[in-house]
């Protein structure tokens, strides 16, 4: 126990320390290194083992302030995914995992979230869109779209993003022509300033629709950001429902690909993707018991359910949230 405590009090005099100095340079952030220091010496205590019986600590512990707290009790996660991220959305945002998350990666139907975006800001949910034949034979599993059956916008939308359609997301683009949705996708990064991503198309299928971990955690959370595009996350909340066309005499039975909606407490909305390319990739957004929002991001992996799982298993464990 005296080797834990020496530990503990080398620590606590190096954190000073360092402290003292970024205090004497910047006096204007005086408040935040105050309480960053406080957190700093709550989280060696807690690295240390020792009983947390001070007021001060205890306060600390329940101050949302410093929620989450890295509990390093629990060891680092190792993750076989090519990247993966998992984004504290606060003030200001923390990163609680990351690896490779900058690193430019085909992102497969991840694509579709920034398709239903572009769609949501600038169509009508009520327009009707014919399915052409070029729609329906695009790669993919589609709901068994009849060529020239007409469908609303909303419609298509539950199909793109519950069954991950590739057939609607061509639909949906040749409302004002493939050429220009595209214009309009990139017009929207360039808007958002991602600097690792670049689509060539809206359904995922080419390889060179790429971004990074970083850059979706960007786009999902532009996306969480507005009550305007609630849609989106009620269509991925959904585990299954029929649509219809406009004449209501062709019904589609649409089941969500989404294998965790059940299984993750708070959950707000997810999307899959695969394509060879790109290997299993996720998007997955929960509210944690603090009512923030964390998103998850997994790409390149070989079991994108497996993976996003384990990720969100460890956060609730390697930090305090309450």
């Amino acid at each position: 126990m005296d080797k834990v405590i020496v530990s503990f009090l080398i620590a606590l005099i190096l954190i000073i320390i360092i402290t003292g100095y970024f205090l004497y340079n910047d006096k204007e952030n005086l408040t935040f290194n105050l309480l960053d220091t406080r957190k700093s010496l709550f989280e060696t205590r807690l690295y240390a083992k020792l009983p947390l019986s001070d007021n001060i600590f205890l306060e600390m512990s329940n101050s949302v302030d410093f929620l989450p707290i890295r509990n390093w009790g629990v060891k680092q996660i190792q993750l076989e995914s090519r990247a993966a991220l998992s984004l504290l959305i606060s003030n200001p945002e923390k990163i609680l995992f990351q690896n490779n998350i900058s690193e430019e990666l085909p992102i497969a139907s991840l694509t579709k979230l920034i398709t239903a975006l572009i769609v949501m800001e600038n169509y009508n949910l009520d327009d009707l869109i014919q399915i052409s034949r070029e729609a329906i034979m695009t790669e993919g599993n589609g709901p068994d779209f009849v060529i020239g059956e007409k469908i609303s916008v909303k419609n298509l939308l539950y199909a793109m993003l519950m069954q991950s359609s590739n057939d609607s997301a061509v639909a949906l683009s040749e409302k004002i022509g493939k050429e220009n949705f595209v214009d309009l996708i990139n017009k929207k990064i360039r808007d958002l300033e991602l600097k690792n991503t670049y689509f060539s198309e809206p359904t995922g299928l080419d390889y060179k629709n790429i971004s990074s971990a970083y850059d979706l955690a960007k786009i999902t959370e532009y996306i969480l950001s507005s009550k305007d595009f609630s849609l989106i996350w009620e269509i991925l909340l959904t585990p299954a429902i029929d649509i219809y066309s406009s004449d209501g005499t062709i019904s589609h039975h649409l089941i969500n690909t989404n294998k965790l909606l059940e299984k993750i407490p708070g959950l707000i909305g997810g999307k899959t993707g695969y394509i060879e390319e790109a290997g299993d990739c996720m998007v997955l957004v929960m509210e944690t018991p603090n009512k923030e929002k964390v998103i998850n991001i997994i790409l390149g992996a070989k079991n994108k359910f497996q993976e996003m799982e384990k990720l969100i298993n460890w956060s609730n464990s390697a930090y305090l949230w309450k």
